[in-house]
């Protein structure tokens, strides 16, 4: 009887043990939140995820995107003033890139032309570039991007931008915002700089830029804070 039962015992633990392994392995797999429907399904496109369930597993492909596309594809063309855009609809736009904290080895982020309200990128330290523009963005946050050496983020809502502490910054598109204070403080990289059609009114400038390759500053009411740039301003206003 006694040796029946242990038999029997036996069977029982030999057949649990895939399912314990099994649940061991799950564990270890991180799973994150995608909320957005339209980020899953570019996720999907890109070939980084396989059903829209509102989650992502992060499998060795995550760990190794090193750039990820996410602009709003082009739609029919639409007048804006003086020029004609073609603008997604906005059924195809991303509304939250909440779930892109994953992609911690991210070098290159492009998103623009969705309807963006706040982007995080404070865990994607490794980025080198990021292109957001054509969002309703009001705040952007890129000091944990210390790497970063291009940013674009025109055509937002944004009022003010502090790239002081990415030194390593060269170029930088900030237009058609409504940013009343511009900080590039220790940014001695900075050859392209575009900042037309704001009312700024404080940008300071406190490095040497005189290797600018472009500069646009169209500034209605300001104080310009500069030390030894003499050939920055060659092309203010012309």
């Amino acid at each position: 009887m006694q040796k029946s039962l242990l038999h029997w015992l036996i069977i029982f633990n030999l057949t649990l043990l895939p399912v314990i392994f099994l649940s061991s392995c799950s564990k270890t797999k991180k799973v994150v939140l995608i909320p957005d429907l339209n980020f899953e399904k570019a996720l999907i496109k890109a070939g980084l995820d396989d059903k829209v369930d509102g989650s992502l597993t992060i499998t060795d492909k995550i760990k190794e995107t090193f750039e990820l596309d996410l602009s709003a594809p082009q739609g029919k063309p639409v007048p804006r003033g003086n020029t004609i855009r073609k603008e997604s609809e906005p059924s195809s736009k991303i509304n939250s890139l909440v779930g892109i904290e994953c992609f911690t080895n991210l070098t290159k982020l492009y998103c623009s032309g969705n309807q963006l309200t706040t982007l995080d990128v404070s865990k994607n330290a490794n980025l080198t570039g990021l292109s957001c523009s054509n969002n309703q963005l009001t705040t952007l946050d890129v000091s944990k991007n210390a790497n970063l050496t291009e940013l674009s983020c025109s055509d937002n809502q944004l009022t003010n931008l502090d790239v002081s502490q990415n030194k390593s910054i060269r170029s930088l598109n900030c237009t058609n915002n409504n940013i009343s204070n511009l900080n590039i403080v220790m940014c001695e990289n900075l050859t392209d700089l575009e900042c037309d059609i704001h009312q700024i009114n404080d940008i300071y400038l406190i490095y040497n830029f005189i290797a600018f390759n472009k500069i646009r500053i169209g500034i209605a009411s300001s104080n310009i804070i500069l030390e030894n740039s003499n050939e920055l301003l060659k092309e203010y206003n012309k």
